[in-house]
């Protein structure tokens, strides 16, 4: 497909039997490792931010505490932010079924770019999928999980849209639905414990070290 065609393919115009907007980081809470996530990312903006007060601390006229907490954030805090939350496989989107198939449309980032992905799954593509229930997430939301024989894709499904209406309507296409009483491990794993360890230890102990040098050269008499 060249690249024209590709920018001005019709993609799910028509009226969609269903939509919806998947939950807010539910790949994150899949993995219930949030806190774990926050804990890297302030540790991270308390490492950049003891840096600059060692910088800052070196110059003649030394910048306000204030900037390197901000340069802090730049360099440090969103960094971590789009590491962390922002990547392919943290992200949520919007979501579309219509006669010809399945529809998601998301937007995810890296360090150094950003992307707009579209998956399309027409019906005939879809071998077969699986739900797995509210009951089974232990969250306010299920999951559709596709296989086309090689790839698997999961999308979250809120509380408002009705399974059972939705099991038919796919059934009702020709794609063959069963459940599923386990979410698959690799969207459960949290992230391994010594990153968080290892970047707010880190952070703490750059900031306050950052902040003493700080205070010493730049404010001695306090």
């Amino acid at each position: 497909m060249g690249v024209w065609e590709f920018l001005t393919k019709q993609r799910g115009l028509d009226s969609p039997a269903f939509r919806w907007t998947e939950p807010w980081m539910f790949r994150v809470r899949l993995r219930g490792d949030l806190f774990r996530r926050i804990a890297v990312v302030l540790g991270s903006w308390g490492l950049a931010t003891g840096v600059f007060l060692v910088l800052f601390a070196k110059n003649v006229k030394p910048p306000e505490i204030s900037l390197a907490v901000m340069l802090g954030a730049v360099f440090g805090l969103g960094p971590a932010w789009l590491a962390t939350f922002m990547r392919s496989h943290h992200v949520s989107g919007r979501v579309k079924i219509t006669d010809e198939g399945i529809w998601r449309q998301r937007h995810y980032v890296s360090l150094s770019a950003q992307w707009m992905e579209w998956m399309e799954s027409p019906f005939e593509s879809i071998q077969r999928c699986m739900i797995v229930s509210e009951e089974i997430t232990g969250h306010p939301f299920s999951l559709l999980l596709l296989f086309d024989g090689t790839d698997r894709e999961i999308l979250s499904i809120p509380s408002k849209v009705k399974l059972d209406e939705l099991v038919e309507y796919l059934e009702s296409q020709g794609v063959s639905v069963t459940e599923r009483n386990k979410v698959p491990t690799e969207y459960t794993g949290p992230m391994a414990l010594w990153l968080p360890i290892f970047f707010s230890g880190a952070g703490a102990v750059v900031f306050v070290s950052g902040l003493v040098f700080y205070l010493m050269n730049v404010r001695p008499g306090l």
